[in-house]
């Protein structure tokens, strides 16, 4: 009952009680989970039903996917909260699945969007040559692996694979002119452009950057950097290559963006990276550039800075921190978003 009035009146008097009941019997469904994406790896999750009102809350689950298995499909709720235990069947061919679960109760109906994304890792044909310090870019559909040494004896590469997704097969290229490890890269005007690095993996910086065309599968000295550093980035913006971040002989970091113009051949100096630091990433978004982690000696504890260059005002500005501080990692930018990999925290970790 709710909201009723009862009264009684007493004979030969004019006296009477007034008693009000409000919210008897009046469940409400609350669902702690509203949506969820499962995967190979994570398959399983618990679902957290709650009665948000008074009284007993009856629920049933009354459609959901066939991938998908539940540990109860009804139950009853007064004030504790039902558990229920999704699983998703993640034994099923590599997609994306989605669905609802759809929940009925005498407290209100739910429908919890679901999906499964199943994606799978295959090995495809290996590199014709083991490194690491290497660089990757992708130009005409093919993939271009430069560069890069060896940790035996920390020598470096002159090394250019390239790997055709089509064929499952590498063929070699021109070696580059200098052989260079923890450098930056980047494709312009359907050439690739190779900037500084090391001739070993943690010392000996180079000033030189070099153009290689496809189509004559050459390489290139163009005019040399305004200073030599490794552990740089490169990022294309209009037409110009902007050089950030890197370090010295010593590993003091640089503050100094370096501007290259391939049409004039000819080198300029930017604004200055507010907190200089080497191995980190930057990634373009929107005509601006974005610079992520990266350390500094001699802690050569990650960074979770996040830095925002506009080449329109030539000002840079600090932005969100990173989640976790970062150095040797990887960064991308799809759709707008910005997404970091691995690397790692600090010098042990």
């Amino acid at each position: 009952m709710k909201n009723q009035i009862f009264y009684f009146n007493a004979i030969l008097t004019i006296s009477f009680f007034l008693i009000t009941c409000s919210g008897l019997n009046d469940p409400q469904l609350e669902i702690q989970l509203t949506s969820y994406t499962f995967t190979e790896n994570s398959n399983s999750c618990v679902m957290e039903i709650s009665n948000n009102g008074s009284g007993d809350l009856s629920w049933e689950i009354i459609d959901k996917p066939d991938w998908l298995e539940v540990s109860k499909s009804s139950g009853a709720v007064t004030t504790e909260t039902d558990e229920v235990t999704i699983t998703a069947d993640a034994d099923r061919e590599a997609g994306k699945y989605p669905g609802t679960i759809s929940i009925e109760s005498n407290g209100g109906n739910e429908e919890i969007a679901i999906s499964l994304d199943i994606g799978i890792w295959g090995s495809l044909e290996s590199m014709p040559t083991a490194r690491f310090g290497h660089s990757s870019c992708v130009l005409d559909g093919k993939i271009y692996v430069i560069g890069g040494g060896t940790d035996v004896d920390y020598t470096s590469f002159k090394t250019v694979e390239v790997y055709d997704p089509l064929l499952n097969t590498w063929t070699t290229k021109a070696d580059m002119v200098n052989d260079r490890v923890n450098f930056g890269i980047c494709v312009l005007n359907g050439k690739i452009y190779a900037v500084g690095g090391g001739h070993s993996f943690w010392w000996d910086p180079q000033s030189t950057i070099e153009e290689y065309d496809p189509v004559g599968n050459t390489w290139t000295h163009t005019t040399n950097m305004p200073r030599a550093r490794m552990g740089l980035t490169a990022s294309v913006v209009d037409g110009k290559i902007y050089i950030i971040g890197g370090a010295n002989v010593g590993e003091i970091s640089f503050a100094e963006v370096d501007v290259y113009d391939p049409v004039t051949d000819t080198w300029t100096i930017t604004a200055d990276l507010p907190n200089p630091r080497f191995n980190l990433s930057a990634v373009v978004v929107n005509g601006k550039i974005y610079a992520l982690g990266g350390h500094t000696k001699p802690s050569f504890n990650g960074f979770n800075l996040v830095e925002e260059y506009d080449p329109g005002t030539d000002t840079w500005r600090i932005k969100a921190n990173m989640i976790k501080p970062r150095r040797y990692f990887t960064a991308c930018a799809i759709n707008g978003k910005i997404y970091v990999f691995g690397g790692h925290e600090g010098h042990d970790t």
